[in-house]
């Protein structure tokens, strides 16, 4: 299972949680590579390895393809949000104007942005994956551990703003009664 056979060469490529190897047998030769890390840049190693036997030179390794920029993007403008979401929860009282717009457009950013895109995330993904969260982390670190702590990051940043938009309402509710002839007990 996950061998494979071209030509003259039999080779596995075998990658586990923290741990890889790589098996290439070619005419009279074979080659173990065992590496304490699983990272796919390092099938180069066995390929290179392979040229130098063989009289070749070795692969240069790959400068980039230039495919990693767009969740590079994508992460700094999450990064952005969350920073943008830590002020307005600083500064609720500057920020923060009690009128019926306003209210219900916090109530649609938060419900969407702060709860309900971060829970989807939180649980979507290892379903989708069929992994939890542990090899996930392990697999695919960077852009699982954007994906995990700023879900967690907008889930309480969410929560904040709701409890602070909730005693906006009732402070205004409070002071309105005052206005309407209500006396404040000393």
């Amino acid at each position: 299972m996950g061998w494979l056979a071209e030509k003259n060469t039999i080779s596995h490529n075998g990658g586990v949680e923290h741990f890889q190897a790589n098996m290439h047998i070619e005419g009279d030769y074979g080659i173990v590579i065992l590496i304490n890390r699983n990272v796919s840049v390092y099938g180069i190693l066995t390929t290179a390895i392979v040229n130098i036997l063989n009289g070749k030179e070795p692969p240069a390794l790959a400068a980039g393809s230039g495919e990693e920029w767009p969740l590079r993007v994508i992460g700094l403008l999450v990064l952005l949000f969350i920073v943008r979401s830590l002020y307005v929860a600083l500064r609720w009282k500057k920020v923060f104007k009690v009128k019926g717009l306003s209210i219900a457009m916090h109530f649609i950013s938060v419900g969407l942005l702060h709860i309900a895109v971060p829970l989807l995330i939180l649980i979507a993904a290892p379903l989708v994956l069929q992994m939890s969260w542990a090899p996930l982390l392990s697999f695919m670190p960077g852009v699982t551990h954007l994906a995990f702590c700023a879900s967690i990051a907008l889930l309480v940043l969410g929560l904040s703003r709701i409890i602070l938009l909730i005693r906006s309402l009732r402070r205004k509710k409070i002071d309105s009664l005052f206005e309407n002839g209500y006396h404040r007990i000393q």
